[in-house]
């Protein structure tokens, strides 16, 4: 739990990127599962998706942004840098989130 959520310490090339590709797994397997619930508006022929399934994806989307941060953070003081230069990342999580 330390290596996922923690902003101290410092984490190797090898060990970010498998933290990086692990949330993206983590990501795809809450919308392959919400995938499958999705049910069908009989008038539209549309998708639609319960306010649990919206719940889920937006948790979802929070706790990978903080372990993205926490493993830019830590790879940041690898590099012997402050760990708030994730900042100049923090584009790419917003984009990430739909924010922008």
């Amino acid at each position: 739990m330390n290596l996922l959520f923690s902003f101290q310490g410092r984490i190797g090339r090898a060990q970010y990127w498998l933290t990086t590709f692990g949330v993206i797994a983590f990501y795809v397997a809450v919308f392959m599962a919400l995938g499958i619930s999705l049910s069908v508006d009989p008038a539209t022929n549309q998708p639609t998706m319960s306010g649990s399934g919206m719940l889920l994806i937006f948790g979802a989307m929070i706790i990978g942004m903080w372990i993205n941060l926490a493993a830019m953070a830590r790879r940041y003081h690898d590099r012997n840098k402050s760990g708030w230069w994730f900042s100049s990342a923090s584009c790419r999580l917003l984009a990430q989130s739909g924010s922008l």
